[in-house]
């Protein structure tokens, strides 16, 4: 009988072994490395001791006791992009002096087997009757700066180039375009194509688009003029050296008057060929993605003022819309059609006290689906909070005298010393401008990340980790 249990034990668990693929982007420092890093570390260590899986507590299949293993597949090859350097990042926070993963500057993938007992544990001594089922975790990692390219996949180049020099009429864009906005006017977009014009045209417009980078602004179209494939530097300038990247907005009457062979013509035609580029790309590296999890740091989005904050929320609906609603023309088109959720997580937390932090999932949720849900076209967002890697400490102190509040406490890495967190006045929605007025130049400390012992064996401290893989894997993982 014992035998006949067996069989019928790994037939059932044989039946549920299944693949999901994740896809992970974030706007930029929205901390992307630290999150990977930490959901497999505290996966590995909470399958092998009770201490890690304090870590985890929030993910059902670690609460009841029915994780069993979970492990990097040796001799793993990635699909898409090169493998993640998994190591250098649990490296850099298992360090005697701990530091913060470094970026990642281009497509990478790994993957976790996570073991685990359909149903219930085992009952002590009965292991050998039930056997586990097997969840092969796979994470696609891509640079969050080219989510804003998602947008343009199905833009027509005029309806693209009338919402980009739209933007350039008001500050403070406007502050960084003049010498863009003299060169359109002086350069004749309807006469013959020629390499040197629009070479130094695409060349103008990066200036633009690094100059809005260094004052936060998002609509940072083409995403490759900011960030290329490779690239290291979160500063760094791309050179355009390829031909294939000469172009930028034109006026809508110059392209409406091009004719064949014509500067404007060329462009047109080169911003054709970067959608088509571009959507290879996002249908090569999302073509096996089942979840997608969008991370946003909030509190540096607000901190960066009014209109760069806004500019986040309209950039995250339109990616939002793109990867989420079902009858998406753009989903179809990116080869997207496995695509069974997509989640916004707002990073973090660990940066406010904890009254605070339901609000920035409030606020992710209404900076997609608030204000800009007609660009959405999609349902509600799916929105959490966390702090994958906890950096701060909640204590009780007293404020202006008053009964003591629970508030945070962590190495500044500005100051190198101690600091406390007692409000940083998170909305719980859109913010007014008045808001933006009464915060101007507050910005949220960065702390140094925590000392974790041994090589992650007892887990990588977070806040609210394991509800978010809950979230993502709880159904799967029944």
């Amino acid at each position: 009988m014992g035998a006949i249990r067996r069989l019928g034990s790994e037939i059932t668990a044989w039946r549920r072994s299944t693949t999901i693929t994740v896809a992970v982007a974030g706007l930029s420092r929205s901390g992307k490395t630290a999150f990977i890093t930490s959901v497999v570390a505290n996966l590995q260590a909470a399958a092998r001791n009770s201490r890690a899986a304090e870590w985890l507590k929030g993910l059902d299949a670690v609460a009841t006791g029915r994780l069993r293993s979970a492990d990097r597949p040796q001799n793993y090859r990635p699909r898409h992009g090169r493998m993640l350097p998994y190591g250098d990042m649990l490296s850099a926070l298992t360090a005697d002096a701990p530091s913060w993963p470094s970026r990642t500057a281009d497509v990478y993938e790994t993957a976790l087997d996570i073991h685990f007992w359909p149903g219930a544990a085992p009952v002590a001594g009965s292991s050998a009757d039930k056997a586990a089922a097997r969840l092969r975790l796979v994470i696609v990692d891509y640079p969050g700066e080219w989510l804003v390219d998602v947008p343009m996949m199905g833009q027509p180049y005029a309806d693209w180039s009338a919402a980009a020099l739209n933007r350039l009429r008001s500050a403070p864009w406007s502050e960084v375009s003049d010498g863009f906005r003299t060169l359109l006017a002086e350069t004749d977009w309807t006469g013959p194509d020629s390499n040197d014009a629009a070479e130094r045209a695409a060349r103008e417009w990066q200036r633009v688009l690094v100059a809005a980078r260094e004052r936060g602004l998002k609509w940072l179209q083409p995403g490759h003029f900011v960030r290329a494939r490779g690239q290291d530097e979160e500063g760094a300038v791309p050179r355009l050296d390829e031909e294939r990247l000469w172009f930028c907005p034109l006026p809508d009457a110059a392209i409406s008057a091009a004719k064949g062979g014509s500067l404007a013509r060329a462009m047109s035609d080169r911003y054709a060929r970067y959608q088509k580029e571009t959507g290879k790309f996002f249908g090569d590296t999302l073509k096996d993605a089942t979840h997608h999890v969008l991370l946003v740091d909030v509190l540096e989005a607000l901190a960066e003022g009014e209109r760069a904050f806004n500019e986040s929320a309209e950039v995250l609906a339109e990616v939002y819309r793109v990867f989420a609603a079902e009858t998406s023309t753009f989903k179809r088109l990116l080869g997207l059609a496995g695509l069974k959720r997509v989640m916004l997580v707002a990073t973090k937390a660990d940066t406010v006290p904890p009254n605070q932090r339901a609000a920035m999932q409030s606020l992710l949720t209404d900076m997609c689906g608030g204000r800009f849900a007609g660009a959405a076209g999609a349902a509600r967002p799916e929105a959490d909070y966390l702090a994958a890697v906890r950096a701060t400490q909640d204590v009780d102190a007293v404020v202006d005298g008053a009964e003591p509040v629970r508030v945070v406490e962590g190495l500044c890495s500005e100051t190198g010393k101690r600091r406390r967190v007692t409000m940083i006045d998170v909305p719980d929605r859109m913010p007014s401008a008045d808001y933006f007025r009464r915060r101007q130049g507050i910005r949220p400390p960065r702390f140094v990340p925590p000392a974790v012992d041994g090589r992650g064996d007892y887990g990588v401290p977070n806040v609210r980790l394991g509800h978010v893989l809950h979230k993502l894997l709880g159904e799967v993982l029944r």
